[in-house]
């Protein structure tokens, strides 16, 4: 099993975040595996249905990404980060969620 862990990172938050920690859980036993870097705040996640793709919120941000989950469960480079259109940052700072439809067409986020 895999446990993906976000982190705010801006100076605005007085931040120390590096981006998204990736671990190898068994039991108590996390393993740290991956330390990504990526757009700001990466701060909540989902899963699609097969876990083949990792979605993430940039917190106090309007940008989301979407990262392919690599066999061993790192994450490969960005496969899309897109700008919230019609949204301000102050418009999504508060985005606490993603979740796709059940189509896995949508990604939604409330903001």
């Amino acid at each position: 099993m895999f446990a993906y862990v976000g982190c705010r990172t801006t100076e605005h938050r007085n931040a120390r975040g590096k981006g998204i920690n990736v671990y190898d859980v068994n039991g108590h036993d996390w393993k740290l595996i991956q330390t990504f870097p990526i757009l700001d705040n990466p701060s909540y996640f989902c899963l699609d249905r097969n876990k083949n793709y990792l979605y993430t919120v940039h917190g106090d941000l309007n940008d989301v990404s979407a990262f392919k989950i690599k066999e061993d469960g790192s994450l490969g480079d960005a496969i899309y980060v897109a700008h919230i259109a019609g949204l301000t940052p102050e418009g999504v700072s508060h985005a606490h969620q993603c979740e796709l439809d059940q189509t896995g067409n949508w990604l939604l986020v409330p903001t």
